[in-house]
């Protein structure tokens, strides 16, 4: 018998193939292979380091990387419309909560070590 972290992990790395298969086919998104094994990443800290400096700042690094191909494409001047919309909005929601999330957890830890 799997534990639930197991079992929830298993979930969301099947979930998330699905979805980078479904970006790759139907073309909404400018992410590739480095953000799907980024989030693959993320969601491996999410079951087993949930709450610690690691996974916010694995968190803030996905970002950053589901960011890098938007600017990319908007060197190319690529007519995508509405994947510059899902990276753009992807991209701000992970910097700006795991961004917020690591500031607290520096804040915290500083306090205590004072």
């Amino acid at each position: 018998m799997k534990s639930p972290e197991v079992n929830r992990l298993i979930l969301s790395i099947g979930g998330l193939i699905c979805m980078f298969e479904a970006i790759s086919m139907y073309n909404f998104s400018f992410m590739g292979v480095p953000a799907l094994l980024s989030c693959i990443v993320l969601f491996i800290a999410l079951a087993y380091f949930d709450n610690t400096l690691f996974f916010y700042i694995w968190g803030l690094f996905t970002g950053v990387i589901i960011f890098i191909p938007l600017v990319i494409a908007l060197f190319n001047s690529s007519n995508n419309y509405i994947a510059y919309a899902v990276d753009g909005i992807l991209s701000l929601l992970f910097i700006s909560f795991f961004g917020f999330k690591t500031f607290k957890k520096l804040q915290i830890i500083k306090e205590n070590k004072v």
